[in-house]
C-alpha cells in the first residue's frame, strides 16, 4: 500500500550531492506537480529553474526518517524563481488600467459631441440671421396699412397684345415697405437701365428667390423703404414688379423723380443679357407707352451715364446705343468692376 507523500523543492542534486534532501537510498519518483503545504498548486510552467522532486516514504522508513523529511526546508533559489501563492496582482492592475482607458475614452466622445453640437448652433444662427434666402420675406399682406402700392398699381397684360409676362409683388411674395412710398411723376420721360450686379438666375424659382434677396439687401443693408427698382427682368424672361410705374424708384440718385429704373437680373460687365431678357425689357415699354405709363418720347440711358457705376455693365452700355430712344447726348462712363 503506497504511504503518505512529502513534496520539496531542491537545487540541482547533481551539481550539489551532499545535500540532505537529495536523494539517496531512499526510493524517489520525480513528478510533474508540486505541492506546497497550505493547499495551494503550483503547475510546471508557473516558476522556472528549479526542479520538482516527489519523494515516496515507504512502510519501511521509521518514523524519525518520515520526522526528518517532513522538518526538512524547502529550499527554492530567490533570484531564479519566485512563487506566488495569494493572487496575481497583474490581472488587478490590467483591469485597472482598462477602466481608466475607458474613462478617458467616454469623457473625449463626451467633448467631442458637446464641441459638434456647439458648432452645429453656431452654425444654424449664422445661417437664420445672415443668409438672406434662409429667411425669406414674409407674404404681402395687401391691407397692411404700411403698403403704399395697391394691388391695381401694375395692370394686367394677360389681355393686351404682345404684353410680357409681368409677376405681380403678390407673386414673388414681396414685403411691403417700412414707410409709404412717394409718388412718382406720369408719364415717365427717361428710363434707366441698370443690372443688379448679382448672379444671373434662369428659372423662375431662381429668379424669385433673386427678387426677394435684392429687396431685403435693399431694405436691411441701405435701409431703403423697399426695394429700390421699378421693375426687375429676369433670365427667365418674366418682368418682376419692383415699385412699379406709380411710384418714384430709389436706383440712381439724384435721377429718380419722372424716370423708370428697370434693372437686369445679373452682372453685365462683360457680357449682355440673354434674348429672352432684352425681348421682355422692349415689351415692357411698349406696354408703358400703350397704357400711358411712360411718354411717346421717352429717352432711354444707361445708369453709368447719368453717375460713375459699373451699371448695368460696360457691355450692356456699349449695346445700348443701338436701341429705340437712346440719348447719346451722356457719355458712358461705366467702370469695369
Amino acid at each position: 500500500m503506497e504511504g503518505p507523500r512529502l513534496s520539496v523543492v531542491s537545487a540541482d542534486c547533481d551539481d550539489n550531492p551532499s545535500s540532505d534532501i537529495c536523494p539517496g537510498a531512499r526510493p524517489t519518483v520525480c513528478v510533474e506537480t508540486l505541492t506546497v503545504h497550505g493547499g495551494v498548486g503550483v503547475q510546471r510552467g508557473d516558476v522556472n529553474n528549479f526542479i520538482v522532486n516527489q519523494y515516496l516514504v515507504t512502510d519501511s522508513l521509521s518514523a524519525s526518517s518520515v520526522s526528518q523529511l517532513t522538518d526538512s526546508a524547502v529550499h527554492v533559489n530567490t533570484q531564479t524563481a519566485k512563487i506566488v501563492t495569494d493572487h496575481l496582482p497583474g490581472k488587478k492592475e490590467d483591469l485597472e488600467r482598462l477602466q481608466r482607458r475607458w474613462c478617458v475614452l467616454i469623457t473625449a466622445l463626451l467633448c467631442v459631441s458637446c464641441l459638434t453640437l456647439f458648432i452645429v448652433s453656431l452654425f444654424s444662427f449664422g445661417l437664420v440671421n445672415v443668409h438672406p434666402l434662409a429667411n425669406p420675406p414674409p407674404v404681402t399682406d395687401q391691407s397692411d396699412p404700411r403698403s403704399s402700392i395697391p394691388d391695381n398699381s401694375t395692370d394686367d397684360y394677360k389681355d393686351l397684345l404682345g404684353a410680357p409676362r409681368v409677376f405681380r409683388r403678390r407673386n414673388w411674395l414681396a414685403q411691403p415697405p417700412y414707410h409709404p412710398l412717394a409718388p412718382n411723376t406720369l408719364p415717365i420721360k427717361m428710363v434707366i437701365v441698370c443690372h443688379t450686379a448679382t448672379d444671373e438666375c434662369q428659372t423662375t424659382s431662381d429668379c424669385v428667390l433673386s427678387v426677394r434677396y435684392i429687396q431685403m439687401f435693399h431694405m436691411e443693408s441701405f435701409h431703403w423703404d423697399d426695394i429700390g427698382y421699378s421693375f426687375l427682368i429676369g433670365g427667365d424672361g418674366i418682368v418682376y414688379e419692383g415699385r412699379g410705374w406709380d411710384m418714384m424708384g430709389a436706383h440712381t440718385k439724384g435721377h429718380n423723380l419722372g424716370t423708370l429704373g428697370v434693372a437686369f437680373i445679373g452682372t453685365f460687365v462683360n457680357k449682355m443679357p440673354n434674348d429672352l431678357q432684352v425681348e421682355a425689357f422692349h415689351k415692357l415699354l411698349d406696354v408703358g407707352v400703350r397704357i400711358g405709363k411712360v411718354a411717346t418720347d421717352y429717352t432711354l440711358v444707361a445708369q453709368c451715364q447719368l453717375q460713375v457705376t459699373a451699371s448695368p455693365g460696360f457691355v450692356l452700355a456699349r449695346n445700348l446705343t443701338s436701341w429705340p430712344h437712346y440719348d447719346a447726348s451722356k457719355p458712358i462712363l461705366c467702370t469695369k468692376i
